[in-house]
């Protein structure tokens, strides 16, 4: 199985050879092209007609190299555009249609190059895991969550899924894939920098690295002494606000979230490309990538990036002593750009007392920790209620400010229905054990194959090697980070899981299948190849 090369055009050939030919032909086109324009300004709008024209032009590569097709709606996803463009008016049809630039690629692996349509035992697990969103969502409080989770799973889950391992088929692809995401990654890393060091919050770079400007302007105000009430006031409200860069999904922790899992895609570049001006390149897009998960202050990134420092080590994955000299360097610039930094990191260590009987030492744990502390217990609390199908898909908090009554000497009082800031915890408590027992087989049967293949590889194809490795590391970043946010933007869990789904198909398509149940279908159109 083969992708479009990046330069050949979706209908291949031409008619080369016959110059007086193909100048009829082409004399043709422009012939009738500009009868069609000129019926088109006389029947509508000629700004109308000037759009259209300008959006077909700007069509025209993506359909003669569908793979740029790829790499375009990869970059769209994830830096979120299509989100930030219906926040300042796009219709949201228009917006949510990028992820048809996907159809371009298919329809000429499909019908052109007679290609196999391919699905996985990744893909049926997540089938299942819709069955059981389906069912738990029976008698559920809030119908419409329910159905608005189980759309979401749907289109940005498994619609998702199998279109990146049907259009991403070979290692060519996949390499230009991943560098588009490095792209994306460093470009929003390098503009959450540019913000920290010229202190321009209100610069957000049409909403890619988004702030709460409004809180930083009080605090700006407080900290030069600026007193009034109305200040005072407006901080009280803001309270639990901060300045810190939500990057395009406008939250902290997500931004971070976003970000780590492409440390180890950018190492795997360093790692495997021939050229030395593509190592080079994969170091700064890891440089900034890593700079940009500082910055959020998120603590959990900041432990799940030690973590993946020692995973890396541990697998004779990078030196431990260029690692410590990068990550020196890094935390000691990131202290620089931002003076709190230390304050922030050294705050981890009152989370010991979150669970202290003594309400002094408790009061001493940051806010937030204790908030979240009381989230997750009450996540608990539901699912012992609800322990095999929970109480429905995005239903937890409907049940919240009921079930945090009964927690005795509560962390932190919750006022309003907060989700749970634990992955694990929040599905217990909506699609029961049942549902999360499925959530980990359709993860973890993944990281098992990779790390399966890994072994297998290592001795002779150490390059195919670092591909699993990467794609398994990503996958168990995410897992790290589930211990402390819940499932939100779900596009992003999903396509990672896609992108190493798709490494899988390469690496069996390279060197064989791993597995004994991996079968093709017989009819020419559709097949079914598991991994599993």
């Amino acid at each position: 199985m083969s992708s479009t090369p990046w330069r050949q055009p979706f209908g291949g050939g031409g008619l080369r050879g016959n110059p007086t030919a193909t100048t009829l032909v082409w004399t043709g086109v422009a012939v009738l092209s500009c009868a069609a324009v000129a019926l088109l300004v006389q029947r509508f709008d000629t700004t109308f007609v000037l759009v259209g024209l300008l959006c077909a032009l700007a069509l025209t590569p993506l359909v003669l190299w569908p793979e740029l097709a790829t790499v375009t709606c990869v970059f769209l996803l994830y830096t979120n555009v299509p989100v930030i463009a219906g926040r300042h008016g796009v219709p949201v049809a228009v917006a949510s249609a990028f992820i048809g630039l996907l159809g371009l690629p298919l329809l000429q692996l499909l019908i052109v190059r007679r290609q196999r349509m391919k699905a996985d035992t990744t893909f049926f697990l997540m089938i299942g895991f819709l069955v059981v969103l389906v069912a738990s969502a029976i008698g559920a409080r809030e119908p419409d969550l329910a159905e608005e989770r189980i759309v979401v799973h749907i289109v940005e889950g498994l619609l998702l899924y199998w279109l990146i391992i049907n259009v991403v088929r070979t290692l060519p692809t996949l390499r230009r894939v991943i560098w588009t995401l490095l792209a994306a990654g460093s470009m929003l890393g390098a503009m959450t920098l540019v913000q920290e060091l010229t202190g321009n919050y209100k610069m957000q770079f049409g909403g890619l690295v988004q702030r709460n400007t409004e809180y930083a302007e009080l605090t700006r105000l407080a900290a030069e002494g600026v007193t009034g009430e109305e200040i005072a006031e407006a901080l009280a409200v803001k309270t639990g606000r901060s300045t810190r860069p939500g990057g395009p999904v406008s939250q902290s922790n997500r931004f971070a979230q976003i970000l780590i899992v492409l440390v180890p895609l950018a190492v795997y570049m360093q790692r495997t490309e021939r050229r030395r001006a593509g190592r080079n390149a994969a170091l700064v897009a890891a440089a900034l990538i890593t700079a940009g998960v500082l910055l959020t202050l998120s603590r959990s990134a900041f432990l799940i990036l030690a973590s993946l420092a020692v995973a890396m080590v541990f697998l004779r994955w990078v030196r431990l002593s260029h690692l410590l000299v990068a990550g020196f360097a890094l935390i000691m610039c990131a202290s620089l750009v931002v003076p709190s930094f230390f304050e922030r990191i050294a705050s981890i260590a009152s989370a010991v007392n979150v669970l202290s009987s003594d309400v002094a030492d408790r009061s001493k744990t940051d806010g937030a920790v204790r908030g979240r502390t009381t989230s997750m217990m009450t996540a608990w609390l539901v699912f012992r209620d609800h322990p095999f199908l929970g109480v429905g898909a995005g239903q937890y908090q409907q049940y919240v400010l009921e079930y945090v009554r009964r927690i005795d000497n509560a962390p932190r009082d919750h006022t309003t229905a907060r989700r749970a800031h634990n992955l694990y915890l929040e599905l217990l408590a909506e699609v029961g054990v049942i549902g999360l027992a499925v959530f980990l087989w359709i993860i973890g049967s993944l990281i098992r194959r990779l790390f399966q293949r890994r072994r297998e590889l290592l001795a002779k194809y150490p390059a195919s090697a670092d591909l699993a490795t990467a794609c398994g590391l990503m996958l168990l970043v995410y897992l790290g980070t589930g211990m402390f946010a819940h499932l939100s933007f779900q596009r992003y869990y999903w396509f990672a899981l896609a992108l190493a789904g798709a490494a899988l198909h390469v690496l069996r398509a390279q060197h064989g299948a791993a597995d004994s149940d991996d079968v093709h279908g017989d009819r020419p159109v559709m097949a079914v190849a598991r991994i599993g």
